[in-house]
């Protein structure tokens, strides 16, 4: 059962629930006149039966009803929770090749602009570790990207730097605190996040969440960093638990630990968007 069917498993349990009453009710009532059986007093039949009566019938005249609303509503959020599923297929994530990179630097600066990283500076950190970029395509084309994450695996000396406030944002990572492989890792600073359109948007956080699920396995790794460049990105920073490092860095901190996706805003995300 999904768990928009769970949700509304208590107005199934209503339905049943008052239908068996009624039923039983009536049946007593007719197994007594029928039967002659002793199933109901006398003094019951004649003062209480008639107000439970008048109770049950009162009951499915306001519980009916609202128990249609609500089947009516839970439908539509069953379908619009498949749609929201189906949508997922039509989009896949892939590592770009080098050649792909001046078309990601071009989409990038027009989400947030010139502060975005520079074509020569991407390419040469991507020479350093090509898993640093993930895009996000429309399926249907195979080619159009909609949206990217970026992740720099750091060194212990770059945890080090941007702990104690020596770095201050993204462009005081150099290329040498940058690892070869994410394996060997201290810490995950999210460079860049971005796409276009709400479910391209939604399902590029989904990916680098699952990104960051992996990657954090790894008990190497003590933080993650970032930077909101946008309003949406610092709105994105607090709702997911990020801590802004102290002034002037503008860096906000997640400390790793085994329970770092167990946390409610997470999950909530990640079960909104599966």
């Amino acid at each position: 059962m999904i768990e928009s069917q769970k949700r509304f498993l208590p107005a199934y349990t209503w339905f049943a629930t008052s239908s068996l009453f009624c039923g039983a009710f009536w049946w007593a009532i007719d197994s007594q006149e029928k039967y002659k059986l002793p199933l109901i007093d006398s003094t019951f039949q004649s003062e209480l039966a008639p107000h439970l009566l008048d109770v049950s019938i009162e009951l499915l005249l306001i519980g009916t009803p609202l128990v249609v609303l609500i089947n009516f509503v839970m439908i539509a959020i069953i379908q619009r929770t498949s749609k929201r599923q189906l949508k997922s297929s039509e989009y896949f994530v892939k590592h770009p090749s080098e050649q792909e990179i001046d078309n990601i630097v071009n989409f990038g600066k027009r989400l947030v602009g010139e502060n975005h990283i520079d074509t020569e500076t991407l390419k040469r950190r991507f020479s350093i570790n090509p898993k640093i970029i993930s895009c996000l395509y429309d399926s249907k084309s195979g080619n159009n990207l909609i949206g990217y994450f970026i992740i720099y695996p750091l060194t212990t000396a770059a945890l080090a730097n941007i702990s104690k406030g020596k770095v201050l944002n993204g462009k005081g990572i150099t290329d040498k605190d940058i690892c070869k492989r994410f394996e060997n890792a201290a810490a995950l600073y999210i460079g860049m996040v971005g796409g276009v359109g709400v479910h391209a948007e939604g399902y590029v956080v989904n990916e680098l969440l699952n990104t960051l699920r992996f990657h954090i396995q790894n008990e190497k790794i003590k933080a993650i960093f970032t930077r909101g460049a946008t309003a949406d990105g610092k709105r994105a920073v607090d709702i997911f638990g990020f801590q802004r490092l102290a002034h002037p860095s503008e860096i906000s901190m997640l400390t790793n630990s085994p329970d770092l996706f167990t946390h409610p805003r997470i999950l909530r995300h990640l079960k909104d968007i599966r």
